[in-house]
């Protein structure tokens, strides 16, 4: 990776587009759950959840994600990146 970011840890339910996942992981294609009953719900309904579930077990330490100086390093290479090029010479 071009910045050492470990995907499903540092970034996770994230996996680059490879060879190996050609579609990334985000984009599978998931109708056969929906058909077997599946049902989704509001990522906001897993969130609070999941923080409630870790606090009940004596902590809402979340161990997983990018350090907040990585995190803020990538925000800022992104905005760089996608600022547009109005200074391009012809």
């Amino acid at each position: 990776m071009e910045r050492d970011i470990t995907p499903f840890t540092q970034l996770p339910l994230w996996l680059p587009v490879n060879e190996q996942y050609p579609d990334g992981f985000i984009l599978a294609d998931y109708s056969r759950s929906l058909n077997k009953g599946l049902v989704l719900r509001h990522p906001r309904e897993t969130i609070e959840d999941t923080l409630a579930w870790l606090k009940a077990h004596g902590s809402d330490e979340l161990k997983a994600g990018l350090a907040k100086e990585m995190e803020a390093s990538l925000l800022q290479s992104r905005a760089v990146v996608d600022q547009p090029q109005n200074n391009i010479q012809k």
